[in-house]
């Protein structure tokens, strides 16, 4: 029973960690008052495209939310076109399709972040290192785990535990 309240403390939590982010996200790109490099707006009624795992490369920015064993959570955002970005961008894009489905350790969240209201969420199990798309389970070209691990050392300046 202690697990489903600790699953649902930590949907909650991430249900409004996205919502965080996609309000800074709207405030960020509406007070640059610079070009958005063709990034618009949905108008009422228009849908986000539906991204492919091909397209995270060309994504602006991964927001990273990880979880620990003890339930605190942490976000990082990699800028694109950078080199830990485009490890990132990779691994994802040639990713293989697997069987199987989830279970309580898909606790990080990977948000490749295109243009206003346009993302791609994938809910990742380091202990599995496989992630989750559209309700398919994917194989990454390669480990991400230490590649998550390598962002949390470097931002926040902890030893690199996951």
């Amino acid at each position: 029973m202690k697990s489903r309240n600790n699953l649902a403390v930590f949907l909650t939590a991430m249900a409004l960690l996205l919502l965080l982010l996609a309000v800074t996200t709207w405030v960020l790109s509406r007070d640059s008052g610079e070009s958005t490099n063709g990034a618009t707006a949905l108008q009422p009624g228009e849908s986000a495209p539906r991204r492919s795992l091909a397209e995270t490369p060309q994504a602006r920015f991964i927001s990273l939310f990880v979880s620990n064993p003890g339930g605190d959570l942490a976000s990082y955002m990699v800028g694109g076109k950078t080199d830990e970005f485009n490890a990132f961008a990779a691994t994802i894009a040639g990713a293989q399709p697997l069987q199987g489905g989830s279970d309580e350790t898909f606790t990080d969240l990977l948000v490749f972040s295109f243009n206003t209201d346009d993302s791609l969420e994938i809910a990742y199990s380091r202990a599995h290192n496989q992630f989750i798309l559209e309700d398919r389970v994917y194989q990454p070209v390669t480990n991400l785990a230490p590649m998550i691990a390598a962002v949390e050392q470097k931002l926040s300046g902890q030893s690199g535990k996951s």
